[in-house]
């Protein structure tokens, strides 16, 4: 057997003496898959944990490679391993590219070298540089966000990925499975060159999902219908989607980007309606009305409904992560720029770089406001 990961005996003993992993003993072949199943608490993270040496076993070994951890550089150890966990774990205030080049940064790769490999990567896991290399983290969905992950885990050739991604799901059995299936449909789709799948096993999950999260399913089959160009059906199971959630506001937005996909603004306007009418009564789903305006805004539609949409975000309590102000306060100001207000835009920039000062995104819009205002000053 060729040398992957091995467990020799190891324990780990929490510091009220609770045994969290009794004598684990266990050998994974290099190049192989492995799923860890088990239940919140069962010891899942501590074990992988002890690979990378963020805790050290209470007795036991663990080799990698044949060699023991304990007896490696620990920065090099780390950075030899890719990581993709169920939240993808980006940095939110970095573009997709450099997300994906940040391990490569940390080598002292140059800029062209790390851009060129962040591209190749994008491309790999079914995202278009064109499109997605310059977007933050909260622009793009769960499944997307876990694709640049695993780009960002395949960047420096990490020797336990062996330049093939295993993707493998340690799910939680009482957490977030429907989640976990979706996002693995996704890639499916979207990526079947990386994960070997395709649109058969995306419909799998669609099945094993309908039991699970109906409206999920339904999302998925909606996907699958799009892939394959029958619009109709596709239509019909995001339809589908709304009504077995109860016309959750989730499920309105996606039939209005299915809308604006192929070219049916008037439709996805209304869909927006209604999404923002459900978020109402769903005051936890607050990122719909974010990406409700991001939607119109780059539709070119209906500029002022957008407008409204992030104020009653920005006004409300339950801001999320995967909306975070500070994008919703740049957007804001992009609207407002459009509409020819230049000072209240500025002024929704400035709040965006008060909660995140390196937000490149709102440092350049508020230079250009601040260039154009000299000009028109002269």
């Amino acid at each position: 057997m060729s040398a992957g990961i091995e467990f020799r005996h190891v324990c780990f003993a929490a510091p009220d003496g609770r045994l969290l992993l009794d004598d684990i003993t266990l050998a994974l072949e290099k190049g192989s898959t492995t799923a860890i199943l088990g239940r919140s608490g069962s010891g899942k993270t501590t074990l992988l944990r002890t690979v990378n040496r963020l805790i050290d076993p209470t007795s036991g070994d663990v080799h990698l490679q044949g060699k023991n951890v304990r007896d490696l550089e620990l920065i090099r150890l780390r950075r030899g391993i890719g990581y993709v966990i169920q939240e993808a774990g980006l940095f939110p205030h970095f573009t997709v590219e450099r997300n994906v080049g940040i391990v490569l940064e940390a080598e002292g790769i140059t800029l062209r070298q790390r851009l060129q490999r962040s591209h190749e990567l994008l491309n790999a896991v079914g995202l278009e540089p064109a499109t997605f290399a310059h977007r933050f983290p909260h622009q793009l969905s769960g499944g997307q966000r876990q694709r640049v992950s695993v780009a960002r885990a395949l960047a420096a050739d990490p020797n336990l990925f062996d330049a093939h991604l295993a993707r493998g799901i340690a799910l939680d059995l009482m957490g977030r499975y429907s989640d976990a299936r979706t996002d693995l449909a996704e890639f499916y789709l979207e990526a079947p060159g990386i994960v070997g799948g395709g649109k058969d096993k995306a419909q799998a999950q669609a099945e094993s999902l309908a039991s699970l999260n109906p409206a999920k399913a339904h999302w998925v089959s909606g996907r699958i219908a799009e892939k394959q160009k029958d619009l109709t059906a596709a239509e019909r199971e995001y339809r589908s989607a709304i009504e077995v959630s109860h016309g959750s506001a989730e499920s309105w937005l996606n039939l209005a980007l299915f809308y604006r996909h192929i070219g049916q603004l008037d439709e996805m306007e209304m869909a927006i309606r209604q999404a923002s009418a459900a978020q109402t009564k769903q005051p936890n789903s607050g990122e719909v009305l974010v990406d409700a305006a991001e939607t119109l805004n780059r539709a070119g539609r209906s500029i002022p409904t957008a407008i409204q949409l992030l104020r009653r975000y920005l006004a409300s309590t339950s801001t999320v992560e995967e909306a975070p102000a500070f994008r919703a306060h740049y957007l804001l100001g992009t609207l407002l720029e459009k509409q020819g207000d230049r000072q209240a835009a500025a002024q929704e920039y400035r709040a965006a770089l008060a909660m995140a000062s390196s937000y490149s995104l709102a440092q350049d819009a508020l230079a250009r406001l601040s260039q154009n205002n000299a000009v028109t000053n002269k």
